[in-house]
């Protein structure tokens, strides 16, 4: 039976502060091998342009600080945010 990474809770897991996750860990979370997570690591990578820092010799994370989501909205949502932003009351 093949299981599905879901990205989402993959990139959730990444972001978390601390030490990072190897390849094995993520593995037995998700319950694939190990080599499964290395090649979506890649994948997410060299298409979506995430970028990991290798916080110990085979443990990984994503930067938190130069993350940012994907996170999708209608215009109106976005014109109502900035409305609501108090830099451009400037």
């Amino acid at each position: 039976m093949h299981k599905k990474i879901d990205d989402d809770e993959l990139i959730w897991k990444y972001i978390q502060p601390g030490r990072g996750y190897s390849d094995k860990e993520l593995g037995d979370y998700f319950g694939v091998r190990r080599e499964a997570i290395f090649k979506r690591r890649r994948k997410l990578n060299e298409e979506k342009g995430i970028d990991f820092v290798e916080t110990e010799p085979g443990r990984y994370r994503i930067d938190s600080r130069t993350f940012i989501s994907n996170i999708k909205i209608s215009t109106p949502e976005a014109l109502e945010g900035l409305q609501h932003d108090p830099l451009l009351d400037e």
